[in-house]
Formats: C-alpha cells, structure tokens, sequence
C-alpha cells in the first residue's frame, strides 16, 4: 500500500530528523549528519509514494534548515510544499528567520576568526546580510514563541558587526566601514 509506507517513510523521516537534532546537542556531528540523510532520504521516498502530499516538504525544509544549514534548499522544499496546496505561515517563517540566523551566526564567527586580514571584510558584510534577512522574517511575526529573544540576539549581532566595521575603519583611515 503507497499511501501506508508513504506515511512510515514520512514517520521515519522525522524519527532521524530528531535523533539528528538530539545529536547536535551532545556534539556529535558525524553520528547527526547520518540522521539527517537517512532523514532527507525517508521523507523524499515519502513524497514520492505520495505525489500529492505536501507534509515530506515540510519535514525537508526544517531538516535543510536546522540540520543541515542550506537554506537554499530548504526554499525549494516549500517552494514544492506550497505548489501542492500548502500555505506557509508563522511557524516557516520562524525557521528561515532562524536560519539565516544561524547562517550570520557562521559568518560573524568566521569574521572574527579573520580579524585584520583582508577576507574579514567580506565576512563582516555577509554576515550582516544574513542578519538583516533574518530581522526581517522576525519582525513579520513578533508574537511568535522565541521569536523577541532571537530578535534581540540579532540586533546585538548587527550592532557588534557595525562597531567592528568602524574600528577596520578607523585603522585604514576610511570613511565608509564597509569599503
């Protein structure tokens, strides 16, 4: 029966999405990336028993958003979620606020990694690109549960980000921090 394996294969996908995710947390990288393929995998086949089910998209999208870090794929999964029906609210666009979070999260570091070398600069401005993406999906939705903390730590970041570029600044003698 498709439509029955259809939904263990969906079930499945999202027992290895949360054992990726438990695995995150004990930094256990290599053990949470295994689950998060086996997860990619179960909730394609997923959708391919079930052509017309939206749902595996959505358990794709957190997995590319959470557990894998690619945004960009994470976009395609509800791209295709919604070309089957569904419409993304609140709780998407809080996991691609979060994303792009996390993803100015990297960059920032990676900045911070490159002080005074010439590649820090493009670090610092694609961080703050990031973050601004990621402040404007929060801000659409600033009832949503965790969503002022997040906004807060972004604002922070931004602001950290701007002060870093005015002391690069400042030391090359510039007027614009982002040259």
């Amino acid at each position: 029966n498709r439509f029955l394996k259809a939904e263990l294969r969906y079930c499945d996908g999202h027992l290895h999405r949360i054992g990726g995710e438990a695995e995150l947390a004990r930094r256990r990288t290599d053990t949470a990336s295994q689950q998060f393929t086996e997860a990619v995998s179960a909730f394609r086949e997923a959708a391919e028993l079930r052509r017309d089910w939206p749902d595996p998209f959505l358990g794709l999208a957190r997995v590319f958003i959470y557990g894998l870090g690619d945004i960009d794929r994470a976009t395609d999964a509800i791209r295709e979620a919604k070309r089957l029906g569904y419409t993304p609210g609140d709780r998407e666009t809080a996991q691609f606020a979060d994303g792009y979070r996390a993803r100015g999260d990297s960059l920032w570091r990676t900045a911070r990694q490159l002080v005074d070398l010439p590649q820090e600069q493009e670090y610092l401005q694609r961080a703050t690109e990031a973050y601004k993406q990621a402040h404007d999906l929060y801000e659409r939705i600033p009832a949503f549960p965790g969503v002022a903390a997040n906004l807060r730590r972004v604002t922070r970041a931004m602001e950290q980000i701007a002060e870093r570029a005015q002391e690069r600044a400042a030391i090359e003698g510039l007027t614009d921090p982002w040259r």
